[in-house]
């Protein structure tokens, strides 16, 4: 693997931010929010509160005095200024769904009401966080039919690398025909499940380009849900029980369960050995080895183990995501 493509391969999983989607999770847990204020609820205020909108961002711009301000439309057809000391640069765009944590303050009934935002992310990080909430419920609940998140990340073809915002609801249909291709055997249903459970979970783990998840579960069982290995690994992703534990899986044949299981365990070992080697294109190889083989093996070899699976495994996987990537070898 060449070191440009190396460099390619982290651009396209690390959109520049001031916060991670985790930390926005983070700060919404940590205030009780459970829901959007309503436009109600902001019209009635007096004093300050902390608080969530959700709506599109049409516009941003720069005032004199160095501060930034963000257009948002609401849902409910209202449209909001909202201060910001900074911006994260998904967010330049424009017609982007978002969430946002901001500090409404209305000092007395006939002062204007002053918007000022703390944290930022995309409609469908929180939308993946409140569909694994409602999973690790003890009670049997219905499977939840998931909304299409709206914003994603999709990379241009070439030789250069660049990041493309668009509109999930058209990338989903994309992801979801390409996986029924692979198996055909899929309803439409369960092929938008996967598509979805796929762009929303990479995103919440670590902004993750959801073309490597894409790549990996091709090599691992071919987009079958049911597949079991000889070993005992289980679904999508192919997770051995103790790892699908580990993950906090309930269920590896669940489509969703599976999906963000993997997800999870991509982020955990990529965070884990850029903290160990401060290398990402290092931290991909043994992310891709410590998959296949354990990090158990990875950890007793200092490195790639010498197994001929494990390195054909990770030629497969890489030689997978950079046809998804539009490179051509």
């Amino acid at each position: 693997m060449t070191r440009p493509f190396l460099l390619s391969l982290i651009a396209l999983v690390s959109l520049a931010s001031s916060q991670t989607p985790g930390e926005y999770l983070r700060m919404r847990h940590q205030q009780g929010i459970t829901h959007p204020a309503s436009q109600e609820v902001l019209d009635a205020l007096i004093g300050s509160k902390i608080c969530e909108l959700e709506g599109t961002v049409k516009g941003t711009f720069k005032i004199s005095y160095g501060a930034r301000m963000i257009q948002l439309e609401r849902n409910s057809g209202e449209t909001l200024v909202i201060e910001a000391d900074a911006l994260p640069e998904w967010m330049a765009s424009g017609d982007i769904r978002v969430r946002l944590i901001v500090r409404a303050t209305r000092e007395q009934e006939s002062a204007p009401l002053r918007l000022t935002l703390l944290s930022a992310t995309t409609e469908e990080v929180v939308h993946a966080d409140d569909l694994a909430a409602s999973q690790s419920k003890p009670t049997p609940t219905p499977t939840p039919t998931p909304t299409k998140p709206r914003n994603t990340v999709l990379a241009s073809r070439g030789d250069s690398v660049h990041q493309v915002y668009l509109p999930s609801s058209k990338l989903t249909p994309y992801y979801s025909n390409f996986i029924r291709h692979h198996n055909p055997k899929l309803s439409k249903d369960e092929a938008d499940r996967i598509a979805t459970a796929i762009l929303a979970y990479s995103y919440k783990y670590g902004q993750i380009d959801p073309r490597l998840i894409v790549a990996l579960v091709m090599v691992e069982s071919d987009f079958d849900p049911t597949s079991t290995s000889r070993t005992g690994a289980m679904g999508l992703g192919q997770l051995m029980p103790g790892t699908a534990e580990w993950m906090g899986v309930r269920n590896a044949y669940d489509s969703l369960s599976n999906i963000e299981g993997c997800v999870k365990l991509i982020y955990t070992h990529l965070k884990d050995y850029y903290r160990q080697t401060g290398d990402w294109g290092r931290s991909y190889l043994l992310m891709l080895a410590a998959y296949n083989a354990g990090e158990g093996a990875v950890r007793r070899h200092g490195g790639v183990p010498p197994y001929r699976e494990t390195q054909a495994y990770i030629r497969h996987v890489l030689t997978r995501y950079r046809q998804l990537c539009g490179y051509r070898d």
